[in-house]
């Protein structure tokens, strides 16, 4: 899989990005990120990401950088979740470095907790028939739900800080059966005191901002 992911990294340009997406204008970071089904899962790629998502809940990816440690972090935090019962963390089973023409690449292999890629929670919240009301109050109970669990699972494992990069979009999966949410992706990024900016975030949620 690393050299497939190499391949379609290395195949991305401007012109095939505008290709596909028929020349719209973009303007936001990762719009130029090209995707590709396949018959089990799909590819993601643009010139410095490369992942594929395979349905059964198996992820590869290649990410610009040595983000190792960052992974190295959520292997523990997987492991300790997986051991206590608590909320359970895409688990990286593979970390390398990987050298693509000198530039410094890190390969990823994961694998999600039920046996699926699982629903993000901004897809569980835009569903018909919730009022804004109960759609807020969802988010932030998950949200917050899952903030505490991390924050115990990070202070077990030696560490008094927790992640500021969860974000309730990006990091919140749900899987439809087991009826659970589980966190994904790379938000061991910045490990550090993060209560204050959980609490600010809920605050502006609440207040419509």
């Amino acid at each position: 899989m690393l050299d497939i992911l190499q391949q379609k990294l290395l195949s991305w340009s401007p012109d095939k990005a505008n290709q596909f997406f028929n020349n719209m204008p973009r303007f936001l970071p990762f719009t130029g990120r090209i995707w590709e089904m396949a018959p089990t899962g799909y590819f993601l790629y643009d010139s410095t990401y490369s992942a594929y998502f395979d349905y059964n809940g198996q992820t590869y990816s290649i990410l610009l950088g040595d983000v190792s440690a960052n992974y190295t972090n959520k292997q523990v935090l997987s492991d300790y979740a997986t051991a206590n019962n608590l909320i359970s963390i895409e688990k990286p089973t593979l970390i390398q470095t990987v050298s693509i023409y000198n530039v410094q690449y890190t390969y990823v292999e994961e694998i999600r907790p039920y046996g699926s890629l699982g629903i993000g929670l901004i897809n569980i919240t835009l569903v018909p028939n919730i009022t804004p009301a109960e759609r807020l109050s969802m988010i932030i109970t998950v949200f917050n739900d899952a903030k505490l669990q991390l924050q115990t699972i990070s202070t077990a494992c030696g560490r008094k800080d927790y992640s500021t990069q969860l974000d309730m979009y990006e990091n919140i999966y749900y899987d439809p059966g087991t009826q659970k949410y589980f966190l994904v992706g790379n938000f061991c990024a910045d490990m550090t005191d993060g209560s204050a900016i959980f609490d600010q975030y809920i605050s502006k949620l609440q207040s419509g901002l």
